[in-house]
């Protein structure tokens, strides 16, 4: 087994206890994983490193979004990427099948009409409403099991700006 002493703590460690930086000698960082987890925790802290880290991720994020939704659809190919879109789809349908709606279809008609085909959030424009999803203000992830929704507690959103609400508590209608 090989090992290493971390940099920071003086730990003698397993190899695999440190991060993987190929320009290093052994293949793996000076620092353990755990030492290089407090100081970025650290780090992180100051305001100024934390903008500029954001701001990185955001740019790493826009040039790079084939690349790493290529990524995603591989994973999502793995046994375990299944077994995790399985478990999350599950637990939506036992949430979704424990809810009750307690309005028709005419009433949401009826509120998707007064958007006048226009998504509330991004104020893009849809033909007639079809492009709008019926978005639940309080997610179902969120809602107590056998939550009751009104007309209220929905409202219409494009497929884009239900997707990325997510789970946060919004009403725009």
């Amino acid at each position: 087994m090989i090992s290493r002493i971390c940099c920071k703590c003086k730990n003698n460690l397993s190899i695999h206890k440190f991060g993987i930086d190929k320009s290093k000698p052994l293949g793996h960082k000076y620092k353990c994983k755990e030492c290089e987890s407090k100081d970025f925790k650290n780090r992180y802290k100051d305001t100024e490193f934390r903008e500029r880290h954001l701001s990185y991720n955001k740019r790493w994020e826009q040039n790079n979004r084939e690349k790493q939704s290529k990524r995603v659809i591989e994973w999502q190919q793995t046994p375990k990427g299944k077994l995790s879109r399985a478990k999350n789809s599950s637990k939506r349908r036992y949430k979704l099948k424990n809810t009750i709606h307690s309005f028709s279809y005419e009433d949401w008609l009826s509120k998707v009409k007064l958007t006048n085909g226009i998504c509330p959030r991004c104020n893009k424009t849809y033909d007639e409403g079809a492009g709008l999803t019926l978005d639940h203000i309080i997610p179902l992830s969120r809602a107590p099991i056998n939550h009751i929704y009104t007309i209220d507690g929905v409202q219409p959103l494009c497929k884009r700006c239900n997707s990325k609400k997510y789970t946060s508590i919004e009403d725009m209608f």
